[in-house]
């Protein structure tokens, strides 16, 4: 497993703990299907950064900061959501 798969893997289980929901839940929340949401947090596949940044404009609250936060796990350009505050996308 690579470090950004873990990385990502931790992400995705926090978040989706934190709003209480299942992965069935957490994935129609996105978008997605429970079986994704499971490789995601097992780490056997993460989800694609354009995926991710499909979800940072239609959305605020959590689903924004999760998405931010994936993509900072994946690339050093992208600031995690906690760090650039609920505004804005930073890229360097």
């Amino acid at each position: 497993m690579k470090s950004s798969s873990l990385a990502t893997s931790e992400i995705v289980k926090n978040y989706r703990k934190r709003q209480s929901l299942s992965q069935e839940d957490f994935g129609q929340a996105l978008g997605v299907t429970k079986m994704a949401v499971s490789y995601w947090e097992r780490g056997i596949q993460i989800p694609s950064f354009l995926f991710l940044f499909d979800l940072i404009f239609p959305h605020s609250g959590w689903v924004r900061d999760f998405a931010l936060d994936c993509m900072a796990a994946q690339s050093p350009h992208v600031q995690p959501a906690s760090d650039i505050g609920r505004s804005v996308l930073v890229l360097q």
